[in-house]
C-alpha cells in the first residue's frame, strides 16, 4: 500500500508525463498551476532539457577524431 507521500508523487509523475511528451514533440506545454515551488523547478528542468539543441550534445568531429587518437596512443603506450 502506498503511503499519502508516495500517492502525491505518483500522481505529479502522471501529471508531468504529458508536459514533457509535448515538449518532446515541439508543442506549447505549460504547468498545472496548482504545482508546488519545488514541482514548477522541475518542469522548469525538463523544459530545459527538451530546449536542448541535439547538435549540441555531440562533440563536433575535429574533437572526436582529436581524441581517437590520444586514447589510441595510450593504449599503445600502456601495451608496451
Amino acid at each position: 500500500m502506498m503511503t499519502d507521500e508516495d500517492q502525491e508523487r505518483y500522481e505529479a509523475c502522471l501529471e508531468l508525463d504529458p508536459y514533457i511528451e509535448a515538449l518532446q514533440a515541439g508543442r506549447a506545454a505549460h504547468p498545472p498551476a496548482h504545482v508546488t515551488p519545488e514541482q514548477r523547478r522541475i518542469y522548469r528542468l525538463a523544459a530545459f532539457f527538451c530546449s536542448a539543441s541535439p547538435c549540441v550534445a555531440e562533440p563536433s568531429t575535429e574533437f572526436a577524431d582529436a581524441l581517437l587518437v590520444r586514447l589510441l596512443a595510450m593504449d599503445a603506450r600502456s601495451e608496451q
